[in-house]
């Protein structure tokens, strides 16, 4: 990082914990290794929150698999449903069709 740091104030650029062993740096700024990998990580498209293992890759994003459901009835789809799509969201048959689309 080309900086030298007090120790005490050698602390994570997103959560200001100490930083004591390992880190990661970034635009010069250090990082605790669970912040950056939270600000780094695929984030799933139905809630935003980190994708940390099986995923859905479906209407140009990442989805955990209790994410991708209709957007309406928030029913999961089967192995063999039709899945429509009304603004980049996910909709059953049913529900698609009653938006009047």
């Amino acid at each position: 990082m080309g900086y030298k740091w007090h120790v005490d104030h050698f602390c994570c650029a997103q959560c200001g914990n100490a930083l004591q062993g390992s880190f990661i740096a970034q635009g010069g700024k250090p990082y605790c290794e669970e912040d950056f990998y939270e600000m780094t990580a695929t984030k799933c498209k139905g809630c935003g929150k980190t994708i940390k293992a099986g995923f859905i890759e479906a209407l140009g994003g990442l989805w955990h698999p209790h994410c991708f459901v209709c957007q309406k009835c928030r029913r999961m789809p089967s192995e063999n449903d039709n899945i429509y799509e009304l603004n980049s969201m996910p909709y059953c048959e049913a529900c698609f069709m009653a938006q009047g689309q």
